[in-house]
């Protein structure tokens, strides 16, 4: 029978938080452990020698000028980019405690290059999704939501009345847990 050519895939994880976990290592390794055809690979850090016999280079949150120059180089090399984004980084309130940070003009023009740059952008929701396409109109943006791995979750009592919540996000989402104090 015909057999695919195994398809290299790397994945530039920057942290061990929510994000990379839930948006790039849980997805990206299922798919190496699952698929015979893919072989995913992780790294902490880009080089160029990564784009040796690769197809498909995945990265989350780009903010440095550094990225699109990056998703260029790779697209050069003929490597597939994709960019990941689980927030809206132009519309960051206040009280987060990123928003220093993501208003800064280096930050919001290294953003906006990567998007321009990467052949994929995957988003967690359709509303980001409308407003990546309002500041980039022929950026191809494709929804991912965020999901949870159930199994990796430990189970409690099934006895147990009070009410249980899970938090899988990082702590500059601290403040969108004021939804659930009346429970």
């Amino acid at each position: 029978g015909y057999k695919m050519e195994k398809k290299r895939i790397i994945v530039y994880v920057t942290g061990e938080d929510a994000i990379n976990y839930y948006r790039l290592i849980l997805p990206y390794g299922t798919l190496g452990s699952k698929n015979e055809n893919f072989d995913v690979r992780f790294r902490s850090a880009f080089t160029p020698d990564d784009l040796t016999k690769t197809d498909l280079v995945v990265f989350q949150r780009v903010d440095k000028a550094s990225g699109a120059a990056y998703f260029n180089l790779a697209r050069s090399r003929g490597v597939k980019v994709i960019m990941d984004l689980d927030d809206d980084l132009w519309g960051v309130p206040e009280w987060n405690p990123a928003y220093n940070f993501v208003m800064q003009p280096q930050v919001r023009a290294g953003c906006d290059g990567a998007i321009e740059a990467a052949d994929v952008i995957t988003v967690s929701t359709e509303r980001l999704r409308n407003v990546v396409l309002n500041r980039h109109p022929g950026a191809r943006v494709v929804v991912v939501p965020n999901s949870v791995h159930l199994p990796s979750i430990p189970q409690r009592r099934q006895n147990n009345r009070t009410p249980v919540v899970g938090w899988a996000g990082g702590d500059t989402h601290e403040k969108d847990m004021d939804i659930l104090r009346p429970v």
